[in-house]
């Protein structure tokens, strides 16, 4: 501002601008003048200073997902959306990121690693040239998704009065993962009891011990049934042989002395008895000497008849 105070004078008014809490970041500041001069008393009205925005466009960061690897992913790789340069001048864009807004970008980093399955709010903040370009205060939002996991139980056959076995087969682990590795145990399970009976059969179910260790897989069972069958036992005839007599006329006359036992460590469940009737292959008796040796066929016979599945040794 001057004032013409005289012919061809003009005296020119000094003003020292300063501005409170200086910053190379976006936003509005505060611009303050200090006069210099003794011949005017001047006042001086604060005014405002703006550093604007880098020119960007529009930009509409995405949400996304990626699937569990049993590894750390860097998330900060599926925002879409995030220009890699200015529009203008062609400033690159340095992107941080973080777990929760901060103005300053303070706890934000260069990647956003995280392994486990779940939703992650991601706060993300751009510099270009030192100069903050965009910090929204809304997150952008990364699933981790979780892996397929197929659990095996296949279809299982128990011997009558045998406690089963199952075996279980997974797929699907990813990464170090294993049942030992996350302290988990699965454990096949059914209604059945010892002692059900030949022909019962069950459905085949899963039960877990920590079975949130394996939060990061979506399980799948393949589940069989058990089913009850014949128990094996295995009989060794004892007493085959005998003399020559004529007075020995049937059949019964002879499978009445045939002996035997159980053989190769088997043996009937709860002691149940085994009746075991022995037959003879001739038409003729007395059997004589000169026909021997006759063979011997065997039938399982009583109330428990159905449980066994008998071998002649």
């Amino acid at each position: 501002v001057g004032d013409d105070i005289g012919k061809d004078v003009l005296e020119v008014l000094e003003i020292e601008f300063s501005i409170e809490s200086p910053s190379k970041d976006v936003g509005e500041y505060v611009v303050n003048g200090t006069p210099n001069c003794t011949n005017y008393d001047v006042t001086i009205q604060s005014g405002k200073f703006k550093i604007k925005a880098i020119p960007l466009g529009e930009i509409v960061p995405t949400d996304n997902a990626t699937d569990y690897t049993g590894y750390n992913i860097d998330l900060s790789d599926f925002i879409g959306n995030l220009p890699s340069k200015t529009d203008v001048g062609d400033d690159v864009i340095v992107w941080t990121y973080g777990e929760s807004y901060n103005s300053e970008g303070t706890g934000y980093g260069e990647s956003f690693e995280r392994r486990d399955q779940d939703t992650y709010e991601i706060y993300i903040r751009g510099v270009a040239q030192n100069h903050l370009v965009y910090a929204p205060e809304k997150p952008v939002k990364v699933t981790i998704n979780k892996a397929p996991l197929t659990i095996t139980v296949e279809g299982k056959e128990v011997q009558y009065g045998e406690e089963p076995v199952f075996d279980v087969k997974i797929v699907g682990f990813l990464g170090t993962d294993s049942l030992d590795s996350l302290s988990v145990k699965v454990i096949p399970v059914t209604d059945y009891k010892i002692g059900d009976a030949v022909g019962s059969e069950y459905d085949i179910s899963l039960s877990y011990e920590n079975k949130s260790g394996l939060a990061n897989y979506d399980i799948t069972p393949a589940l069989g049934k058990l089913t009850v069958v014949p128990r094996n036992v295995t009989i060794t005839i004892t007493g085959n042989s005998c003399d020559y007599d004529s007075g020995k006329t049937e059949e019964t006359d002879y499978t009445e002395s045939i002996a035997w036992n159980f053989s190769d460590g088997t043996s009937t469940y709860n002691s149940e008895v085994l009746e075991i009737a022995f037959s003879i292959e001739s038409n003729t008796y007395p059997l004589t000497v000169e026909n021997s040796p006759y063979k011997v066929t065997y039938d399982v016979t009583g109330n428990y008849a159905e449980n066994y599945k008998v071998t002649l040794s």
